[in-house]
């Protein structure tokens, strides 16, 4: 069977879900789940439409964070491990100067403007002391995690949700 060179279709649900996601950030979300109810497609137009908001849903994976914090941390700082449990993300880094100093960081994510996820430092143990402002100068050189205004489609994020190994997000899809 051929489509004629210019068709269009109507759907009345259509769930989609794209898997291993690179952001230009260089983060790879594991999947990117879309559930639309109404929605067209023009071919001569190469368009996707909704008539109605979309639910959107992401998650990123424990070990694909840990290679986005590895990949953007500077020389001198090495990361021993990110781990996701709910509610918080805990880094465990250390950096070298004279002798290896280890340290222990709790920190959380934050949605910004519906379209930005920040990491924010909210304790920090170094020594028995905090350095909580020097981390999260780091984290801000870093951030955002997550900007879903890169992605193809006009996303806003109302939710974030740290659990154990994963992060999950939820937001809209504009018609």
């Amino acid at each position: 069977m051929e489509l004629p060179k210019s068709w269009s279709a109507s759907f009345e649900s259509l769930d989609l879900t794209v898997r291993r996601v690179l952001t230009p950030a260089g983060l790879v979300v594991d999947s990117i789940e879309i559930d639309a109810q109404d929605a067209s497609y023009d071919s001569s137009r190469q368009k996707l439409a909704l008539n109605k908001p979309a639910a959107f849903r992401g998650v990123v994976l424990q070990e694909d964070l840990a290679q986005f914090v590895r990949d953007k941390t500077p020389e001198g700082i090495e990361i021993d491990s990110i781990r996701l449990f709910p509610g918080k993300i805990v880094v465990e880094a250390a950096v070298t100067m004279i002798i290896r100093v280890g340290g222990t960081a709790e920190c959380s994510l934050q949605i910004e403007g519906g379209k930005r996820l920040l990491v924010r430092a909210d304790s920090v143990d170094v020594m028995g002391g905090s350095m909580r402002s020097l981390v999260q100068k780091q984290l801000d050189s870093m951030n955002p995690l997550l900007d879903v205004s890169e992605l193809p489609f006009d996303v806003e994020l109302a939710s974030v949700e740290i659990e154990a190994g994963r992060i999950a997000l939820g937001g809209t899809l504009s018609p």
